[in-house]
């Protein structure tokens, strides 16, 4: 969980300097909102249940940031930049980690609350995943989605 904290530390930061930097073609869309309440979450799920319900989250996860980093990463050179296709699959991943995290948390709070069981987290801090994942997926998936369509419509023309 610690390298996941340390990829939103460095996901927060990025977003940070591309705003500081005025970039013009660099908007702050909601999806890089995300990375300030994904900090808190997984500062909590560090501190207070290391090996809790999140955890299933952040390993889903971590490896789609990596690779969304390394692409940035390697985007940045040019003569790498044709050889770079695999960039369309990196959305449907991250949406899936979403999906699959809120089924997690889902089934930990019905075990939560039919079950009684004392290790899992507490009720309250499961249904603010149950409520910010989907609001994840809504967000990403209407940003990828526009993306999409934009890029759809200027091929088009």
């Amino acid at each position: 969980m610690w390298v996941h904290y340390m990829s939103c530390i460095y996901s927060l930061l990025a977003t940070a300097l591309f705003v500081s930097m005025g970039r013009r073609h660099f908007n702050v869309p909601s999806v890089h909102i995300h990375h300030i309440v994904t900090l808190v979450l997984v500062w909590t799920s560090v501190k207070y249940h290391p090996l809790g319900f999140a955890l299933i989250q952040v390993l889903l996860s971590a490896p789609v940031h990596f690779l969304m980093h390394l692409y940035s990463l390697l985007h940045i050179h040019h003569k790498i930049r044709p050889f770079l296709r695999w960039k369309v699959i990196i959305p449907p991943l991250q949406l899936s980690c979403f999906l699959v995290g809120w089924l997690n948390c889902v089934y930990c709070s019905v075990n939560k609350v039919y079950r009684e069981d004392k290790e899992i987290a507490p009720i309250g801090f499961m249904a603010v995943y149950i409520v910010y994942l989907p609001l994840l997926f809504y967000l990403f998936g209407g940003y990828y989605w526009r993306k999409r369509q934009q890029s759809f419509n200027q091929k088009n023309n």
